[in-house]
């Protein structure tokens, strides 16, 4: 009985189908036995923002972040894990992740937030009274286009 063999060609194609597309495109992956979680994945580091960001977008996907300037205006997108505001006249609008951690701590702060996704409010921690952070249903919307209630009639002054 003849034992029929597989050509060199047909085994490497066969092997490179078994494989996963990962390491045959020659990336480095990782075999976890069942049960075992994944190493967790370790934070980006702090994004600092200084006087050189006035006027700005930036992008701070699932990053801390520091606003150190004073009588900027910046805004911070994509979602920030938390955001800590230490300068005066400081105006800053940004998208912040659920739960995300927001510190203001100077006179003359403005915040206005709209959170990325659905989750809970972030943590608002004043550092003085007299301080405080707008929740936005999304950026760009500022207090003059905020929706009227219906229960104001508009048309009474007319």
């Amino acid at each position: 009985m003849a034992v029929a063999r597989a050509s060199p060609f047909v085994a490497s194609l066969l092997a490179l189908l078994l494989l996963p597309a990962q390491a045959w495109a020659g990336g480095a992956y990782l075999v976890l036995p069942p049960g075992v979680p994944p190493p967790p994945v370790p934070p980006l580091p702090v994004l600092l923002v200084g006087p050189e960001a006035a006027g700005q977008e930036i992008g701070c996907s699932n990053r801390d972040v520091v606003v150190r300037a004073d009588g900027i205006s910046v805004t911070l997108r994509g979602g920030c894990r938390s955001l800590r505001v230490e300068g005066g006249r400081v105006t800053v609008t940004a998208e912040l992740l659920p739960g995300a951690v927001l510190r203001i701590g100077s006179a003359g702060v403005v915040v206005n937030y709209a959170l990325v996704g659905f989750g809970p409010p972030p943590v608002v921690r004043l550092t003085r009274p007299g301080l405080h952070a707008s929740h936005l249903e999304r950026l760009g919307q500022t207090a003059l286009s905020l929706p009227i209630p219906a229960a104001i009639d508009t048309t009474a002054s007319r």
